[in-house]
């Protein structure tokens, strides 16, 4: 299935072509923690995931077709 990710703030750093937004293809029945992976993204900077204006977590089930906003952690001082 296909999934298509949109990465908020410093996410895209760890994108191999630093792309804010890409389209990744994972088997059926994937989490969101597998699209992550899936992604390259390390686990412990991401905060939050949207879908459709709600919060998901990471073992919840990806639909093929999703669009997932995905938030970093925010440090500061």
């Amino acid at each position: 299935m296909k999934i298509h990710l949109r990465l908020e703030g410093s996410l895209y750093w760890y994108e191999r072509e630093k792309r804010k937004e890409l389209l990744i293809e994972v088997p059926d029945g994937s989490t969101y923690r597998d699209v992550i992976e899936q992604a390259g993204l390390p686990l412990s900077e991401i905060a939050y995931l949207s879908v459709e204006n709600q919060t998901r977590n990471l073992e919840d089930k990806a639909k093929d077709g999703e669009t997932v906003l995905i938030m970093p952690v925010i440090g500061g001082g």
